[in-house]
């Protein structure tokens, strides 16, 4: 199959934008040289100047492994200067720049993430004043999808794409947020060691068939009760050293949830959030450590969609019908998300009202989801338009606002 390539990479008369100009990048059947051959040569159009003069500059494709990264560097003409594997630290990144520097100062790059081994390679390229990148590998098919995988093929597309502007890019939040929700997760672990260690005792106490009568057998008379017991050795041993651990994750807990508190108690957003029933100053925190800038979504529904709360949609012919919830981008978002739905319906009438009618047609879980889809896609124009809800319970709200202070004050 043939296509004459026009002066913006794509095949006259067949497509308009950048974005199909990658999926016919990826559907054309040549192999992976001959796409990378045709990619390279076709002028951009994006790369030139108010003048009509083409911009030069050094493009620098990068992939990313935990204890080096392989980098192609590719001329205005689309010719490879370089290639060269750099460690993955600071010091490998600074190397980086001077050799990128010593081609050309005008520097574009991209970078193609590795769990969060990028990182580095990202900061200090951005703290240079390169023009940086960081890949979607899903969208940027080109690499995706090719049937051979190698660092170098794959640095070396990335700096072609890059150059061809076609490079899917991935949104990375501030380092503000970063930090934010790197600190949140953190809770989130302490949390799930703690649910561990507590199954570990409920299963010594199962184990030798005792029985007790408190609410909660962590509270301040339960957890008397469990250091009285007198267990055979070993059991006693291990049920002494799980009390220990429990202390101590409960006292790291606590020291998260204060300094969680004192951020978000100078986060301007998280205080309009809070206006909302069943949203607290926790829930608020991780919706905007999870979602980052709220401006980048353009509706409501695309924030929903990319949380995953959308529902699939089947289509065939005139045949249209909507499945489950896609489940794609932050499992912990969805997660709050439905904890504050199920407070919501006790606290909010409208919520409670729409809770009811759906769950009379579909069940619960159904109806939760959708007052999780409901209640974030009136968060995404309450923080749009830096309003409250309109349907705010002042009362309510305040005693959200002492329990902030309250807890950010008690260090």
């Amino acid at each position: 199959m043939a296509y004459r390539c026009s002066a913006v990479g794509k095949p006259d008369g067949a497509l308009t934008s950048i974005g199909l100009v990658c999926e016919w990048a990826v559907s054309w059947s040549g192999s992976l040289n001959a796409l990378l051959a045709r990619i390279g040569e076709c002028r951009v159009q994006a790369n030139r100047k108010n003048g009509g003069e083409i911009e030069m500059a050094v493009y620098v494709g990068i992939d990313v492994h935990k204890q080096f990264c392989q980098a192609a560097l590719m001329g205005e003409d689309g010719i490879i200067l370089r290639e060269a594997r750099f460690e993955n630290t600071i010091d490998g990144a600074r190397s980086l720049v001077n050799l990128a520097r010593s081609y050309d100062s005008n520097v574009k790059a991209v970078v193609e993430p590795s769990a969060n081994y990028w990182i580095k390679f990202y900061d200090k390229l951005d703290d240079e004043g390169f023009e940086v990148k960081l890949s979607n590998p899903s969208r940027t098919k080109a690499i995706a999808e090719a049937r051979v995988k190698m660092d170098k093929l794959d640095a070396k597309t990335l700096a072609y794409l890059l150059r061809g502007n076609l490079a899917a890019e991935s949104y990375v939040p501030t380092r503000k947020n970063r930090e934010r929700r790197t600190f949140i997760r953190h809770r989130a672990g302490l949390i799930k060691m703690r649910v561990e260690v507590k199954n570990r005792i409920h299963a010594l106490i199962d184990k030798h068939d005792l029985s007790y009568n408190y609410t909660d057998l962590f509270g301040k008379e339960g957890l008397e009760w469990l250091r009285s017991l007198n267990l055979p050795a070993t059991d006693d041993h291990i049920l002494k050293s799980n009390l220990q651990i429990l202390e101590a994750l409960n006292e790291q807990i606590r020291g998260a949830d204060i300094q969680i508190a004192k951020d978000a108690v100078n986060e301007a957003q998280a205080k309009i959030l809070m206006t909302m029933p069943g949203v607290d100053y926790y829930a608020a925190m991780i919706l905007l450590s999870e979602i980052g800038d709220v401006k980048r979504f353009a509706s409501p529904e695309k924030l929903v969609s990319w949380v995953g709360l959308a529902p699939q949609v089947h289509q065939s012919g005139e045949t249209h019908w909507a499945g489950h919830i896609t489940r794609k981008g932050s499992k912990r978002a969805r997660w709050i998300l439905t904890q504050c739905a199920q407070s919501a319906r006790q606290h909010d009438s409208k919520m409670r009202e729409f809770y009811e009618r759906i769950q009379r047609r579909h069940g619960p879980s159904k109806a939760i989801i959708a007052v999780s889809r409901k209640m974030l896609s009136i968060m995404h124009v309450m923080l749009m338009r830096n309003e409250p809800y309109h349907g705010e319970n002042r009362q309510l709200t305040e005693q959200k606002h002492k329990r902030l202070e309250r807890i950010a004050n008690s260090a």
